[in-house]
């Protein structure tokens, strides 16, 4: 039987549509969810949940979108199952701890608000971020960097889990055509 991979992204997850199509037609079951529109995944034949996350700072939200994703799980059964952004590695693998469903990847494209901000509440979270990326990392079959810095990082403060791997800088599966198409007519946010 072919494995089935769900690939789990925010709102900019369509421009991963490429890399998606690509697994399937190396004979992959694929499937998505994510935060954004679900027309493009309708349009290119890739089956399409939503996952409902709020960007910034909020429990009571996160809780609510971990439950939403271990009932995307439940329901799906993936084989492996692919988070890309900050919320979707920190919940995909906690979803999968929950549910016992999926080997969970963590695809880790940089570090996100936590430490691009200079802001007290940014630097005051740190120690809990790096705390859930431990938690998440236990129940995580491989990290995947695309900035060897940020595997250092992850290591150095042992949220790496089992199985770091670092790919070449690419895109983590972005179309970067696509992704510069979208910055030139301001459709990024």
């Amino acid at each position: 039987m072919t494995a089935h991979v769900l690939y789990v992204g925010g709102e900019d997850h369509h421009l991963r549509i490429p890399f998606i199509l690509a697994m399937r037609k190396r004979g992959f079951r694929v499937a998505a969810a994510g935060s954004g529109d679900p027309a493009p995944f309708d349009h290119a034949g890739i089956a399409f949940r939503p996952f409902r996350f709020h960007r910034f700072i909020d429990p009571i939200a996160d809780w609510a979108s971990l439950r939403s994703l271990a009932r995307t799980l439940r329901e799906l059964r993936p084989d492996l199952a692919q988070g890309f952004d900050t919320k979707p590695c920190l919940f995909l693998p906690m979803a999968v701890g929950l549910t016992g469903q999926s080997a969970a990847m963590r695809t880790i494209c940089g570090r996100g608000w936590f430490y691009s901000s200079g802001s007290l509440l940014a630097w005051s979270m740190r120690p809990v971020y790096r705390m859930l990326h431990r938690a998440a990392s236990r129940a995580t079959a491989a990290t995947i960097f695309e900035i060897d810095d940020d595997r250092a990082f992850f290591e150095r403060h042992r949220m790496s889990g089992r199985n770091g791997v670092v790919i070449p800088a690419g895109g983590g599966g972005v179309d970067v055509a696509g992704f510069e198409l979208a910055m030139a007519s301001g459709r990024s946010r």
